[in-house]
């Protein structure tokens, strides 16, 4: 969405393709924290030419705002025409956390907040259409040219394709491959986060960089009938280490010493796996306890403690395991300092940098920074690029003779897509966490290979109609999750350290000679793998 506010104010006609409903394009409807930044000196302009000079703060944030006190801030806000459901009962604003003042930077974040706003306004522009109920699978590519992308109409089943002048990618981090509790993935991620863009690219022949890299909490899910989710859970994170809590119980932090994990989630994470593995805080499922009473906990998980007592559960008082979820993966196609791909008009706005540590910023605390970014560099190339004056569709068909062909096909002892999905569910969700072991590692890779050679041919959707055929949805997307699983374990066996938010029980420690980005080709049926070392900066 700030992609699209960017392109629009340039004058440009968008087209936003969205496989979730009601024309929202995902974010629309989102509520989540909300980090608000004051500069000492007030806020300052944006630099797009170098978007590395300026404040990254949160997703979906004014990262500077022309507030000259805290006090005024949520006036300011409400001034946007923006949500702020949390209040006190006097009416006045619930902050929740501050963090220490960095490089003279305070950071504050308040509950629940969205730019609604803002979301409102670019759906409403003249200049913006969104295709809402729509996957897209691949690339329209020319002459190594991006013109448009592939796309199926998930209510009628029609193949649709969407020509472009340049096409942004800027979807959810993919996470529904991670895990299996009977009713959803370990992850809050949505169900229609599934790589699709990604993977799409990666089959092109366009490098992929970051796979290892995940994002994890530790959250309570309980009873398991109500999945992940932040409307039903308790959720223990580097915001509010004080509430973890050992296998018996007994607080691992103190309010006080627990904020100097807060400003950096990566040393927080493995901090804690390296108390799991080493000093025994868990118990034998790696799980930690939710150790809520006496602490003040976000509102928006205070509202789900009565939505747990109508199942029987004291959240308060009983302790919930937490189990890590992952909630945001970093492997994307790779990108130059202008957000584009190696394919000319191909654009991602969570690339992973080739050329550009800046571009490297691959987590949504990057998108507020980054999407604006690209969405300018994409109208300066749409305003220089020549035009093309014949559009080749060979590649297209081949795309939708594939669709069609995970439709119709009918194998001897079938199997159903769901049940697919929840094998390579069950064997990443063993190996696949913030703890990280080369045995389960080798056996997740094993068991993917057999999942790709034995179980994905006999996978049969079950009915031919076309009409929101949601188990054909289904079966495209198991291709991509299989991928993502496939690069995420290979890429990590490359790594032989530990970094980021994972702890490799063999290799404990960083090895500075890894202190790179490890980009995955296809290469044939396999993947190839190379080291590329980013641009250092302040």
């Amino acid at each position: 969405m700030a992609a699209a506010e960017i392109a629009a104010q340039s004058g440009k006609r968008i087209t936003i393709i969205d496989k979730g409903p009601y024309g929202f394009s995902g974010a629309s409807g989102y509520n989540w924290d909300c980090y608000a930044t004051w500069l000492q000196n007030g806020p300052p302009e944006f630099n797009y030419s170098n978007p590395a000079d300026n404040l990254v703060s949160s997703s979906l944030v004014y990262n500077a705002v022309n507030a000259k006190t805290w006090n005024e801030l949520p006036l300011h806000f409400l001034n946007l025409g923006q949500v702020l459901p949390f209040r006190h009962p006097d009416g006045s604003l619930e902050w929740y956390y501050e963090r220490p003042i960095v490089d003279d930077v305070a950071l504050r974040f308040f509950q629940g907040t969205h730019f609604r706003s803002d979301m409102d306004t670019v759906r409403g522009s003249a200049q913006v259409v969104v295709a809402d109920k729509t996957i897209a699978t691949d690339f329209v590519i020319q002459d190594n040219r991006c013109v448009g992308v592939a796309c199926l109409h998930l209510p009628t089943g029609r193949y649709k394709v969407y020509r472009s002048d340049a096409t942004i990618v800027s979807t959810g981090a993919p996470c529904w491959f991670y895990g299996w509790t009977g009713v959803s993935a370990q992850s809050i991620n949505c169900t229609d986060n599934t790589g699709d863009l990604d993977m799409a690219a990666y089959r092109r022949g366009i490098g992929v960089g970051h796979c290892e890299f995940a994002a994890y909490d530790f959250t309570t899910v309980y009873p398991k009938g109500l999945g992940y989710g932040w409307g039903t859970c308790i959720d223990c994170d580097g915001n509010e280490p004080y509430i973890f809590g050992d296998k018996d119980g007994n607080p691992l932090f103190t309010e006080p010493n627990a904020t100097d994990f807060t400003v950096n989630r990566a040393d927080f994470n493995r901090y804690l796996a390296n108390e799991i593995v080493y000093n025994g805080i868990a118990d034998e499922k790696d799980q930690l306890r939710a150790v809520i009473k006496g602490h003040e906990i976000r509102p928006s998980f205070q509202v789900n403690i009565p939505l747990l007592e109508k199942f029987g559960v004291d959240p308060v008082n009983e302790n919930l395991p937490t189990h890590c979820e992952m909630f945001e993966r970093s492997s994307t196609p790779i990108v130059d300092e202008k957000m584009m791909t190696p394919v000319e008009g191909l654009f991602h706005a969570r690339g992973a940098g080739s050329t550009s540590p800046t571009a490297s910023l691959t987590s949504s605390a990057s998108n507020a920074l980054l999407a604006p970014y690209t969405a300018k560099c994409a109208v300066e190339y749409v305003d220089e690029a020549p035009q093309l004056s014949e559009i080749d569709l060979s590649s297209v068909l081949s795309e939708f003779e594939r669709l069609e062909e995970i439709m119709r096909r009918n194998p001897k002892n079938s199997i159903r897509p769901f049940e697919v999905r929840h094998m390579i569910q069950e064997t990443c969700g063993v190996s696949l966490g913030s703890i990280r072991r080369k045995a389960d590692l080798e056996a997740t890779a094993t068991e993917l290979e057999r999942i790709r050679k034995d179980e994905l041919p006999r996978m049969k959707v079950s009915s031919l109609s076309k009409n929101y055929n949601t188990e054909w949805k289904e079966a495209i997307e198991n291709y991509n999750l299989l991928d993502e699983a496939e690069l995420m374990v290979k890429a990590t066996l490359q790594r032989e350290e530990s970094r980021g938010q994972y702890l490799f029980v063999e290799f404990p420690d960083e090895d500075e000679d890894w202190n790179c980005m490890l980009v995955a080709t296809k290469d044939g049926d396999g993947v190839a793998f190379e080291k590329i070392r980013l641009n250092e900066t302040d």
